[in-house]
């Protein structure tokens, strides 16, 4: 079972203040990466939705407030070409989640979910503000999880194997652009499957979703597949097997390059929008 509480102790940068810089890091790439096919004149925007909630008042008054979301689906919208107008939502759901919703058009981050990562977390992190930023972490990957489906969904785009892993290397490949705040944001996103692992038990061998110690360490893989040298420690304390790190670089490159490929023909034609 993986050491939360040992990985949970890497060197933390507030994630929030590096995501502009991420997307625009991200951006580049997909300029470099991408076809000669038309450019895309799309008019569709992403919208931040913080939905009231009595239940989880001072959580949605500490969200809005923070527009914990607004300068990302900013830079998205400036970003990508979207077919229709799609929802950033945050609601109360009556239970601990978080989707895509191609019938609604929305991404919706539940404030269950966010309340559930909270009480999770707090076995690993003991200071307030760790907490805080791991739970943001942990939100943040999530968020760029559903994103990748709402991708797939909205742009069409193909895909092979499970989109549940799909969307997870996407959440991978935004985020460790970053350096080291994207690190500990993947390595958040990573300790909350592990904890899952343990407090919930296996999921159904029949779920479309790969089973939470595999996600842990399909996450840590492909951290590690960006710099076998920088993440070494990875492997040197134990959290990610030798046998399984042996071929993390050579999938990290082929599933960066693979989104990479299939969002650059997406990119929004003037690189900003009116």
């Amino acid at each position: 079972m993986p050491n939360c509480h040992r990985l949970a102790a890497t060197p933390r940068l507030r994630l929030v203040d590096a995501l502009s810089l991420s997307l625009c890091l991200l951006v580049s790439a997909l300029a470099t990466a991408a076809a000669p096919a038309a450019a895309k004149h799309d008019s569709g925007q992403l919208k931040v939705v913080y939905k009231p909630t009595r239940e989880f008042a001072e959580l949605a008054k500490s969200l809005k407030h923070a527009k914990l979301f607004d300068q990302q689906v900013a830079d998205l919208n400036q970003l990508f070409a979207w077919p229709r107008d799609l929802d950033v939502r945050m609601e109360n759901c009556g239970q601990a989640n978080a989707f895509y919703d191609p019938t609604e058009g929305a991404i919706i981050i539940c404030y269950e979910f966010v309340d559930s990562e909270m009480e999770s977390l707090r076995k690993v992190y003991d200071d307030p503000e760790d907490l805080g930023e791991a739970v943001v972490n942990s939100t943040f990957f999530v968020f760029f999880h559903e994103l990748g489906h709402a991708f797939i969904g909205e742009m069409d785009l193909p895909t092979t194997g499970k989109e549940e892993d799909a969307v997870d290397q996407l959440a991978v490949v935004v985020l460790v652009d970053l350096g080291q705040a994207g690190e500990a944001a993947a390595l958040d996103g990573a300790i909350s499957f592990g904890l899952l692992a343990k407090e919930s038990g296996d999921s159904p061998l029949w779920d479309e979703h790969s089973l939470d110690d595999q996600r842990f360490y399909n996450i840590l893989c492909w951290i590690y597949g960006t710099d076998a040298e920088k993440y070494a420690y990875l492997v040197e304390k134990g959290h990610l097997p030798e046998a399984r790190a042996a071929r993390c670089e050579s999938e990290f490159q082929r599933l960066d390059k693979a989104w990479k490929a299939l969002l650059a023909p997406h990119l929004e034609a003037s690189g900003s929008k009116d």
